[in-house]
């Protein structure tokens, strides 16, 4: 019963905002119940809430003691290892999550898109293209995909190949106005003017609003 309410309680004060007494519940009921990997996950997220880096890694690195195929265990650990942009810590993290049998193909394109997302942030666009496609692998028609790899091809300074991508994702969304707007912005690097006015044309058909396109016209 005490178990419980503590859980409880770390969760309520949680919810509040109420980090560091959330924090002192959750380690109460670790006292408890020391081999329970969803107690340290809890606590490390009260930890990453007040940005206390090395608690976070202390508390995952419990977790994974006790649950090492646990996939919710690791993907919540390389997930925060990302936003502490410990990018190659989270890869290998991830590595683990993909390599344990329950991870389904939808967990894997999460992975991916994260690791990649992260690489992006920090302006790593190399890495940032290998991860996003081999998420695009598991999901080719996917238009977020398909904009990430032009906006990452256009950052490279590869125009030609960001427009392929975001034109395909004009194909999975064709209703979808800034990715005529990247490709007409592209065009126009590579000076190619009238069909850099047309999909300008276009994002306005689309959204009358949309101011850029017409100061890009």
């Amino acid at each position: 019963y005490l178990l419980k309410a503590y859980m409880a309680q770390g969760d309520s004060l949680c919810a509040e905002g109420n980090y560091r007494k959330a924090i002192n519940s959750y380690e109460y009921a670790i006292q408890m119940d020391s081999n329970n990997p969803s107690l340290y996950l809890s606590i490390a997220d009260a930890y990453e809430k007040i940005g206390s880096k090395s608690k976070v890694i202390e508390y995952y690195e419990k977790a994974m003691e006790i649950a090492p195929e646990n996939s919710d265990v690791l993907s919540s650990y390389a997930k925060s290892l990302t936003k502490m942009d410990k990018t190659e810590d989270a890869k290998l993290v991830y590595e683990k999550a993909m390599a344990v049998s329950s991870a389904t193909a939808d967990d894997k394109y999460s992975y991916y898109v994260d690791i990649a997302d992260t690489y992006y942030k920090n302006k790593n666009y190399p890495m940032a293209l290998a991860e996003y496609k081999k998420a695009l692998e598991i999901k080719p028609k996917d238009e977020y995909l398909n904009i990430k790899l032009g906006n990452t091809y256009k950052r490279m300074s590869n125009l030609s190949s960001a427009i392929d991508y975001y034109n395909k994702a004009i194909e999975i969304n064709p209703n979808n106005p800034d990715s005529y707007f990247n490709s007409g912005l592209c065009l126009a690097e590579l000076n190619n003017l009238t069909a850099a006015k047309e999909k300008f044309s276009k994002v306005i058909e689309l959204k009358s609003d949309y101011a850029y396109a017409y100061y890009a016209l």
